[in-house]
């Protein structure tokens, strides 16, 4: 008979989120996002997120918890800035290509463009994954 292992759920997503944020980050590393000063914000922000994970794992100071929700703020927002940084450079791209486009093709067409739009989504991912992971250590402790 096979025996089940309960993990806590804590233990779960701190696993969850260290496999997001190596997994992000070799992405972004092999897709060689990393040319210009705007490219290199999800790489700082990844390291910020990995280094306050295993702070919080080492220490559960209410210090430690504040540098951890921070560095999960800055997921959330490099994940939003970076949204809008594909947009804008694809609006550009099309706007070059089809410049008497109506507003829907421009639309269809930036979504649709040559770098991912939702791709900083997974930023925003990982800095929820992170908020619910504290919250759940939180009520555990309680």
């Amino acid at each position: 008979m096979i025996k089940v292992t309960r993990y806590p759920i804590p233990t779960m997503l701190r696993w969850l989120l260290l496999i997001n944020v190596i997994g992000v980050a070799a992405e972004l590393y092999l897709i060689d996002h990393i040319e210009s000063v705007q490219q290199w914000i999800p790489m700082v922000v990844l390291f910020a997120v990995l280094t306050s994970t295993v702070l919080i794992n080492l220490n559960r100071s209410r210090a430690a918890q504040q540098v951890f929700l921070i560095s999960m703020g800055a997921a959330v927002c490099s994940g939003i800035v970076g949204i809008y940084f594909h947009l804008i450079g694809n609006l550009e791209f099309v706007m070059e290509l089809y410049p008497s486009a109506t507003k829907e093709v421009l639309f269809l067409k930036t979504v649709k463009g040559a770098t991912p739009v939702l791709a900083p989504g997974a930023m925003v991912g990982i800095g929820l994954l992170g908020i619910i992971l504290n919250r759940s250590i939180n009520q555990t402790k309680n």
